[in-house]
């Protein structure tokens, strides 16, 4: 994130981002931005809401401190900034941190499953109220954004089984050709060893030929002499 990055309209200018169970849309103005202006544009934005971007160790920081819960969902421009997240301290989990899955042959090879918390309260539906038309509305309103949220998280888990299924394949391949090189190691070449069997049957007859012809000759003679 040290080089900035380039914001386009329509292609990477959207956050979605979860806010106490909503689900707001953050959009951000095109253009060219070095890793400073970058975080003003973010702030700029995300500030209304109590939330702050910052970088640290290279790495964008997304930060609530607020004690509401905050959770990132998606957006275009979410992949291009690959933020680590710091929800408030009046409000940290810290029992949901994530599965983590060794996906390859190297200690460090491994993807990290963010599972959301798809409760009712999570979703900003602690309870819902319909004995008024206002209230109603506010339900209807507030299941709206438990659909969107958990559109999002489906997405997620989506994108989740997809690089799992991708990496699955490699590992079924890799498997494959390994059992295959092995087997070529391993197990005999069978049209060379039917080679050298004949060639040895080949070469044993005509040694049998040979001794048979050189046993017949003093019988010859022996038979002229009487």
């Amino acid at each position: 994130m040290s080089n900035g990055l380039e914001i386009i309209s329509g292609v990477n200018d959207t956050l979605v981002i979860n806010v106490n169970g909503i689900a707001k849309t953050y959009t951000f103005s095109p253009g060219s931005y070095s890793a400073s202006e970058l975080v003003q544009e973010l702030n700029d934005k995300l500030n209304a809401d109590n939330m702050a971007v910052s970088i640290l160790d290279g790495n964008l920081n997304l930060a609530q401190n607020d004690g509401l819960s905050m959770n990132l969902l998606g957006g275009n421009l979410s992949r291009d900034l690959f933020f680590s997240y710091s929800e408030g301290t009046a409000d940290e989990d810290t029992d949901n941190k994530g599965i983590s899955i060794q996906k390859g042959i190297t200690a460090d090879d491994t993807l990290v499953l963010d599972m959301p918390n798809c409760t009712g309260t999570e979703l900003g539906m602690p309870g819902l109220n319909i004995s008024t038309a206002e209230t109603a509305s506010n339900a209807i309103q507030s299941i709206k954004n438990a659909i969107t949220i958990t559109s999002a998280y489906r997405a997620r888990m989506g994108a989740y089984q997809n690089r799992l299924e991708h990496t699955l394949s490699n590992v079924q391949n890799y498997a494959e050709n390994l059992t295959a090189s092995e087997s070529r190691i391993r197990d005999a070449d069978i049209a060379k060893e039917m080679t050298e069997l004949i060639k040895n049957r080949i070469i044993a007859e005509a040694g049998i030929a040979v001794l048979a012809q050189a046993n017949a000759l003093p019988q010859s003679i022996l038979k002229l002499l009487m």
